[in-house]
């Protein structure tokens, strides 16, 4: 599976192309707006008149640009779950090739480093260090970030990661992915909010006009 760092920039080069998209939206809504118009009967846009032509173009394009900004959004929300679930499922990854010796540890042994203080945790830690007895130092970081004890996990991390550059980035991936996990909004749809907010009656009409498709050059 993707790390955490390729799964990031592939969140951000889709986010990033359909947020773009708010930058066109009125003059895509506009053309679709005037392949409305165009769809009509020859009698009845001439019975419209060309005010009346233009009016329907305008409201068309509004109506476009609703429903193309409701599309965006909902694709956006794709991407933004799809993100999250690959997070998730690399986390789980990482974590299980950090702490598998760990993790295989006797219930006597994790409930001994469990209640152990941050400055114990770093002694037990050094000790495994020094002796190549790594099952007992991934042992002491698990109970230290299960504590939150940051300083025994930023020492053992500096100095395991020292000597095992795999090792080392593995907890950078957790690390990364676990900040981004709890970074996230809880609703999706805020940073798509935020980016294309809404869509006034202004920006259609300069679509309209910078796309050239009015029947006529009315001015709204």
């Amino acid at each position: 599976m993707p790390t955490v760092q390729r799964i990031l920039a592939d969140f951000q080069k889709q986010e990033s192309e359909l947020l773009q998209k708010k930058f066109t939206l009125s003059a895509d809504a506009a053309v679709l707006g005037r392949q409305e118009l165009e769809g009509l009967a020859a009698d009845v846009q001439g019975d419209l008149g060309t005010e009346g032509a233009d009016r329907l173009v305008h409201a068309a394009a509004q109506r476009k640009a609703n429903e193309l900004r409701a599309a965006h959004r909902d694709k956006h929300e794709v991407i933004y779950i799809s993100f999250q679930q690959k997070l998730e499922e690399r986390l789980a990854e990482v974590e299980q090739a950090l702490y598998a010796t760990a993790r295989d540890a006797s219930i006597e042994a994790h409930l001994q480093v469990a209640g152990m203080s941050e400055e114990k945790l770093i002694s037990v830690m050094d000790l495994a260090l020094e002796s190549g007895h790594l099952a007992a130092g991934d042992l002491a970081m698990l109970a230290a970030e299960r504590c939150g004890f940051d300083l025994a996990m930023a020492h053992y991390s500096e100095q395991r990661g020292a000597a095992d550059e795999a090792w080392a980035a593995l907890w950078e991936e957790h690390v990364l992915g676990e900040e981004l996990l709890g970074n996230m909004p809880e609703n999706s749809s805020q940073k798509f909010e935020s980016v294309f907010g809404d869509i006034d009656e202004y920006s259609i009409s300069r679509g309209v006009r910078e796309a050239g498709v009015g029947a006529t050059g009315y001015s709204y």
